[in-house]
């Protein structure tokens, strides 16, 4: 997203990819100039059966870095992601 708004461009994905831990991972990546960097805020969406609703994750910039619940957020529900794919792979 970028300042609220989807972004309709082509952007990369790795697909789902499978970690040495037996868990997957998955990622994306837009590419954008530094004068776009600057006059606009860009966010991911996740989206997650064990979330209640999609989370926005707003990349660092003009407001300053993301607060470490958020870090943290991201990290558990990558890794609860990660863990409900291992898990329907290996049933």
């Amino acid at each position: 997203m970028r300042d609220g708004k989807d972004i309709l461009v082509e952007k990369e994905s790795s697909g789902i990819l499978p970690n040495a831990d037996s868990t997957y991972y998955m990622q994306s990546s837009l590419e954008i100039s530094l004068q776009e960097e600057d006059r606009h805020r860009y966010a991911c969406r996740v989206e997650h059966s064990s979330l209640a609703e999609p989370a926005l994750v707003w990349a660092p910039g003009k407001k300053g870095p993301l607060p470490l619940w958020v870090l943290a957020s991201i990290t558990l529900a990558a890794l609860v992601l990660a863990g409900a794919i291992g898990a329907s792979v290996t049933l």
